[in-house]
């Protein structure tokens, strides 16, 4: 891989290197959210591991069916980007000391409510104890070549949103202002698996906004050397999420920064294909455009540069935009 901006990259770039590669993988390291492997000149697997500790250690998170759904939600995401179809899902789960039998049926509860809104399953897993919870589920989903991948954007390209922007952004400023106007309830996010096999023809990249929007947009500038050039107004947003801004009189865009997204799927198409693109998903919103690097204005790489915590981070981007 090129010279990357993203510190996270940049320490797993000075390993990797020492680990030998499947013949059978499709994809680089970091150009995919999932890996993907060859089965057949037709089909691919494609795997991602996700793990959830800090969202609950936070505090982000207190419900433990949200941390059942987001723990299978996370790695569904990211399959779901290369255009494939659940397989099933593995979680393997450290309850912290004394947890009571309580949360941890809610907590599968969560979880088997989401595995049922996806149409898939719990193929098994691990758990045990310790001195604090964590959970990492590992997704896999079997999909038609060719498989969709996030390094193929170039300047001209348009970013689609499939579903409005931004719930789990005002949930997180809801949770840092001690406020109950996003309830936690409200965070069942259900990746449209189906939806993206249809419009899969005319995008060439798919990603999941589960870092914050400007994360993500940082994702995909630091792979493919571009810039973007943001076209955001409240349409973008999701209703509740605009309400929560209005009431608390921050400013809408402060949305684009708070580091949790909603798991939106974003879409990368060009513009002799947006279309077709929207004749087959009308919902999709178009919200971004790349641009050579060397235009961008807005550095999406703010936050990489900080040594603040994540909760620090987060408050932090109320401060930018007010």
């Amino acid at each position: 891989m090129k010279k990357t901006s993203l510190k996270e990259f940049k320490d797993l770039q000075s390993m990797l290197p020492k680990f030998k590669r499947s013949p059978r993988q499709l994809n680089q390291v970091f150009e995919s959210d999932s890996e993907i492997l060859a089965l057949s000149k037709k089909t691919f697997l494609a795997v991602s591991t996700d793990g959830l500790d800090e969202e609950f250690e936070s505090g982000l998170y207190r419900d433990p069916e949200t941390l059942g759904w987001m723990s299978v939600v996370m790695s569904l995401s990211d399959v779901a980007c290369s255009g494939a179809d659940p397989l099933g899902v593995v979680i393997a789960v450290n309850w912290k000391k004394k947890m009571s039998l309580n949360f941890q049926r809610k907590f599968f509860r969560g979880a088997r409510d989401c595995l049922n809104a996806h149409r898939t399953f719990l193929l098994g897993g691990d758990s045990g104890h310790s001195s604090h919870f964590s959970v990492v589920s590992t997704a896999m989903a079997l999909g038609q070549q060719p498989a969709i991948q996030r390094s193929s954007i170039k300047p001209g390209d348009l970013l689609v949103a499939l579903s409005p922007l931004g719930l789990g952004a005002a949930y997180a400023y809801s949770f840092l202002m001690k406020s109950s106007a996003v309830p936690e309830k409200k965070l069942r996010p259900v990746i449209p698996f189906q939806k993206i096999k249809i419009v899969k023809k005319y995008c060439h990249m798919i990603i999941d906004n589960s870092d914050g929007i400007m994360n993500t947009l940082a994702i995909l500038s630091d792979l493919n050397g571009i810039g973007f050039d943001l076209q955001i107004s409240e349409k973008f947003f999701h209703p509740l999420a605009v309400k929560f801004c209005k009431t608390k009189k921050i400013p809408v865009s402060s949305l684009l920064w708070a580091e949790l997204g909603g798991y939106e799927m974003i879409a990368g198409v060009q513009p002799k294909h947006l279309k077709k693109f929207l004749q087959l998903h009308p919902e999709g919103k178009v919200f971004a455009m790349a641009i050579p690097k060397k235009n961008q204005k807005i550095d999406l790489f703010y936050f990489q540069k900080s040594q603040l915590s994540y909760l620090e981070r987060m408050k932090k981007s109320i401060q930018l935009c007010t």
